[in-house]
């Protein structure tokens, strides 16, 4: 099952008869958990349901299983959801962790089958990290814990091995030779180049006549005088007429509609405020709904990040992308000669 081992250590698989060591670095960074979560009244597990959901090359997966790992998640699904949504969500969340537990299965019966040994040092040393996730400061008080959870620690030792083995081997097949080369992360940066720009921006506030409000009856000599007085005039002088005159967006807070990229502008505005820079005024703008004067507050030029600047996290990307395709190939190699049958 998953534990929540985040640690990095260096580990012997003692290959079988042979007894060779072969030694892997390794993140372990999984998800909760080893004792399960809380029940609760609003999802709870009916009798004849608790059973075998899978059986992967004849070994069995039950609901159990599933609940071990996605316990702690699903009982807080009452308190987003509620009655059939509630009901489609749970079901959800357990097919998704099936999926995870048929995975881990697979990768530990290939582990068996290659005839791999963990050092039982190595394991102890991690059920003493496992302590602290759990708060617990001896073994006596974990031993506790689990038997309130319906585990002997004995168990916990045997789950413990099967997750550090899964998650040992995953690395051996998936993870140990994935290495991203500068020349990787300088090619991406400039075949996407146009993903690390900033669009022209603008920020603008907007005051509109509309055609038939209130001003209706006055609507071009009103224009022609805001035009007047609004040339060359304060961000206060422009907001002092939004308030005195707008039907427009956003009255209270003199008519500001935010920053908006320039190029998605329609395209009457557009015209007129390509050219304008901060400060600046535009309008009237006529068109079916009435007028618009247009101030320009603010503009952010376009900019394109360096590619010091994106190095980090394009190879944090690449690498990330490479360890999942790799990982998908090798479960799917192992989909692909295993007998699953799931009953869900």
């Amino acid at each position: 099952m998953f534990f929540c081992l985040a640690t990095t250590a260096t580990a012997a698989l003692e290959l079988g008869k042979n007894n060779i060591s072969d030694q892997l670095d390794f993140n372990l960074n999984n998800e909760k958990s080893v004792i399960p979560g809380p029940k609760t009244d609003e999802v709870e597990i009916e009798t004849e349901k608790i059973g075998v959901v899978a059986t992967v090359n004849g070994d069995s997966i039950t609901v159990l299983d599933i609940l071990e790992i996605c316990g702690w998640q699903e009982s807080k699904l009452p308190y987003l959801y509620q009655g059939n949504r509630l009901k489609e969500e749970v079901e959800k969340l357990r097919l998704l962790t099936l999926d995870k537990v048929i995975d881990r299965k697979l990768v530990y019966q290939e582990f068996k089958e290659k005839g791999y040994k963990l050092p039982k040092k190595f394991v102890e040393e991690n059920l003493d990290r496992l302590m602290v996730s759990f708060n617990v400061n001896n073994r006596r008080e974990l031993e506790k814990q689990l038997k309130a959870n319906g585990l002997t620690m004995e168990e916990f030792r045997e789950r413990a091995y099967e997750n550090v083995a899964v998650d040992l081997l995953i690395n051996d097949r998936c993870y140990i030779d994935v290495y991203i080369t500068p020349r990787d992360v300088y090619d991406y940066y400039l075949k996407n180049k146009s993903a690390f720009a900033s669009p022209e921006q603008v920020h603008l506030q907007v005051l509109k006549l509309k055609a038939d409000g209130v001003h209706k009856d006055e609507l071009n000599t009103l224009s022609k005088h805001l035009k007047k007085i609004l040339k060359n005039k304060s961000k206060k002088e422009f907001t002092d007429a939004v308030l005195l005159y707008s039907e427009g967006p956003n009255i209270e807070h003199g008519g500001d509609i935010g920053w908006i990229d320039r190029s998605k502008l329609r395209k009457d505005f557009l015209e007129l405020v390509k050219d304008a820079d901060s400060g600046d005024v535009v309008g009237p703008i006529k068109s079916k709904d009435g007028y618009y004067f247009l101030y320009v507050a603010d503009i952010r030029r376009k900019k394109t990040e360096s590619f010091k600047q994106t190095k980090k996290s394009i190879k944090e990307k690449l690498t990330k992308e490479r360890k999942e395709k790799d990982y998908k190939t090798y479960i799917d190699s192992l989909y692909a000669k295993a007998y699953i049958k799931k009953y869900l």
